[in-house]
């Protein structure tokens, strides 16, 4: 029964973390335009008002939070969501690049800010930048692809080396910065996975394990996760994998880049929903950008 249990919830992770790929190539080959543009529309206004609902608060109690909030500290913010983000993120991915309507542009930058997830708020400002500049649509060169890739891998490697159980507090010292508190204390489930007897069975073990030893927590990081449970060739091949699909287009790649970086210290790779969005996107947005070059 319990091989049955393990079996079932990493199928889950992997279900979760590959379908959005599988549906996305079947959307953007068998859909026409048309049909992406109006799906996205209706995508943002059904989550945006699900995102409502889920607050379970008037509307003058969410502007009030949202004047309230401190946002050095947007943990504190009523309004934060850890399901809705990379939804409104890939929305705005899509909507920042094309801006054929002001409303839904205007609409998928208010989600963003709203779920206040300050990487995700971050990465939005950043890609609002590059829309502007004619250089979007530039595809990126072999060099600044294999440079991100060694960037992306090594704050990798240095993340997962200073928080490791045995570093981490030295670490802390050196680098004068709590990283407990850096992490939102993910590095103590770290430790608590380091302390077991856990023995890597596969992409998504650690979740499972933890799921059933900690009480439903996880990790929470996840190329941290990626490394515990399948070693730095997988790390190196999931990060190669993911540029390579965005290196068509500067705007595409620089989006899938702070993602990637998000990766290191939060979750959301296996956010079956909101990468699904995240990709179809993407794909759109490189098809497009490949048949301007085609038609130049």
């Amino acid at each position: 029964m319990d091989s049955w249990i393990i079996s079932l919830r990493i199928f889950q992770t992997f279900f979760f973390t590959f379908i959005p790929m599988l549906l996305g190539y079947l959307i953007i080959n068998t859909w026409h335009k048309k049909e992406i543009d109006f799906a996205i529309k209706v995508s943002i206004i059904i989550c945006f008002l699900e995102y409502l609902l889920s607050l379970n608060m008037s509307v003058s109690n969410i502007l009030r939070s949202f004047v309230d909030t401190d946002y050095a500290n947007t943990n504190s913010s009523l309004l934060e969501s850890n399901t809705f983000p990379l939804l409104a993120l890939g929305l705005f991915i899509y909507f920042c690049y094309y801006k054929k309507n002001i409303f839904f542009t205007v609409l998928s930058f208010v989600f963003v800010l709203i779920t206040f997830k300050r990487v995700v708020m971050f990465t939005a400002i950043i890609l609002f930048i590059i829309s502007r500049l004619k250089l979007k649509d530039l595809r990126v060169s072999k060099i600044c692809l294999l440079l991100s890739i060694f960037f992306i891998l090594i704050i990798s490697f240095s993340y997962f080396g200073v928080i490791e159980p045995q570093h981490i507090l030295q670490s802390s010292r050196y680098l004068n910065i709590d990283l407990r508190a850096f992490s939102t204390n993910r590095t103590d489930r770290l430790a608590w996975l380091d302390a077991s007897n856990f023995v890597s069975y596969g992409f998504g073990s650690s979740t499972d394990f933890m799921y059933k030893t900690f009480g439903g927590l996880a990790l929470e990081m996840d190329i941290v996760a990626l490394v515990v449970e399948l070693g730095w060739i997988s790390v190196v091949a999931f990060i190669t994998c993911y540029l390579r699909f965005a290196k068509g287009n500067f705007y595409v790649f620089v989006a899938m880049t702070l993602l990637l970086l998000n990766s290191i210290f939060s979750s959301g790779m296996s956010s079956t929903f909101g990468w699904l969005i995240i990709l179809v996107s993407m794909s759109s947005i490189l098809v497009d950008s490949c048949d301007k070059k085609i038609g130049e």
